[in-house]
């Protein structure tokens, strides 16, 4: 089996359809599997995927496991020589998943691959940035990042800069985006499935440390491409509750690979921060209702 595609999806009806027959329209000469793991979707999500893609391996859970337990019940199950993450709102693009499968089998040293990201409109997606530092992490929990996207913590943190780089050619990273993310069989048995302590965000920032603590690459390929409808799934949960949960990802990360104290000095931060936040966000949708 040459690849394992795993997607995981939540009232992801109107998005899983174009995802899954732009993969199999894009397979060429792959063999291949596909999961669908659904986190008890509301919608017709979950039917239509067992309906329209018979061919698809469909995991239905009883209550929503969030990115990376859900995404590891497919992982377990796969056979592929490489595995693909990938988000319900994304189109896979001429023959992108032959491209990102062909480069792995040339380059032995990396471990995870990632590829040009597109917006709905076409235009570029940045879809790698620089692992969290303490300074962006303080920076974004007291509000910094928000207020300021552009101030010089948020820019060392994200590849931002069009001059910082060129993204037209093939390029060692730090991260790649788990909208799309394609890791080697060898390495995901080197390091290990996805870190279930992170509910939602992160966990493709700490796959990508722990690839690359343990020697491998992690590599921005832009030859093949993605179509991504920013936050397909997360727009349709609580505002308040995605906040609450970036920020505890941020702060098991912060313990994991920061240290404990700066992790608890981080706890603390947002504990206070965290209902300035929530009367701004309420403030904003009174001030923009219609």
């Amino acid at each position: 089996m040459d690849l394992s595609i795993s997607i995981v999806t939540y009232n992801s009806a109107d998005t899983i359809e174009k995802c899954l027959r732009s993969i199999y329209q894009n397979a060429g000469r792959l063999s291949l599997e596909v999961f669908v793991v659904d986190n008890a979707s509301g919608d017709e999500c979950a039917q239509m995927v067992a309906h329209n893609f018979p061919q698809a391996s469909l995991i239905r859970n009883s209550k929503n496991l969030y990115f990376s337990r859900a995404h590891n019940q497919a992982v377990r199950e796969s056979h592929g020589d490489f595995l693909l993450c990938l988000n319900p709102d994304t189109e896979v693009l001429d023959g992108a998943l032959e491209k990102m499968a062909d480069f792995l089998r040339q380059a032995p040293e990396v471990g995870i691959l990632g590829c040009r990201l597109l917006n709905t409109d076409g235009s570029w997606q940045p879809s790698c940035v620089r692992f969290h530092g303490a300074a962006w992490a303080f920076a974004e929990v007291t509000l910094l990042n928000a207020a300021f996207p552009g101030n010089p913590i948020h820019r060392r943190k994200q590849y931002l800069d069009q001059k910082d780089r060129d993204w037209n050619l093939p390029q060692e990273v730090d991260t790649v985006s788990g909208a799309c993310l394609m890791i080697r069989r060898a390495t995901l048995e080197q390091v290990g499935v996805l870190d279930e302590n992170f509910k939602l965000y992160s966990e493709d920032i700490d796959w990508c440390y722990r690839a690359r603590k343990a020697g491998w690459k992690v590599v921005y390929y832009p030859h093949a491409a993605v179509r991504h409808h920013w936050r397909g799934s997360t727009r349709q949960l609580d505002p308040t509750m995605v906040q609450r949960m970036h920020w505890e990802s941020l702060r098991y990360y912060m313990e994991k690979h920061r240290g404990r104290l700066l992790a608890r000095i981080f706890q603390a931060i947002s504990v206070l921060t965290f209902p300035t936040l929530f009367l701004l966000k309420r403030l904003k949708r009174r001030l923009y209702a219609p």
